[in-house]
């Protein structure tokens, strides 16, 4: 568990469904939710971006050998 106590696994499962939590839904709270969801996908596209290099670097390593 990290900081926010969810694995990243459960975090990342979540991206791309919208949540507004009606309870506390005010002027902005759509905005504020629409901010975080793209902010949550830039992080996962960088996430991935920096997988898929990891995985050319492993296969020119073993190539080498």
């Amino acid at each position: 568990m990290g900081v926010l106590e969810t694995t990243p696994k459960e975090f990342f499962n979540d991206i791309g469904r919208k949540v507004i939590n009606q309870s506390y839904f005010y002027d902005g709270a759509v905005g504020y939710v629409e901010t975080l969801h793209q902010e949550n996908k830039e992080v996962y596209e960088k996430l991935l971006q920096s997988k898929d290099e990891q995985i050319v670097l492993l296969k020119n390593l073993l190539e080498r050998k």
